[in-house]
């Protein structure tokens, strides 16, 4: 499987929870613009990506990888499409502080 099946399998995955790219976007941190360059396989995404995407879908860690190696690359999309997804985890911890650099910054002073 090349990275764009990969990436058409992932895309598949985020479908098959209903999710927009927005919705993914906000579970895992990764931009809107890097998930779309990841699901088309434009680029060969960073590990720490594909590792918040995995977490983000509730996917095992791996999972991207083992996509571009199958030898059936529908079978493991069924299996991974049946699979009862674990609860994706969130990009930042419920009460986490996010400091915007311009408004924020006398708090910190």
């Amino acid at each position: 499987m090349s990275r764009e099946s990969a990436g058409a399998a992932i895309r598949a995955l985020r479908e098959s929870r209903d999710w927009s790219l927005a919705d993914l976007a906000t579970a895992t941190g990764v931009s809107i613009m890097g998930l779309s360059y990841l699901e088309r396989g434009v680029r060969k995404p960073h590990k720490g990506t594909v590792q918040k995407v995995e977490n983000g879908l509730g996917l095992p860690p791996g999972t991207y990888s083992r996509l571009i190696v199958a030898r059936d690359p529908q079978a493991e999309l069924d299996r991974l499409i049946a699979v009862r997804p674990a609860e994706p985890m969130s990009a930042r911890p419920v009460g986490a502080i996010v400091v915007d650099r311009h408004n924020d910054t006398e708090v910190l002073e």
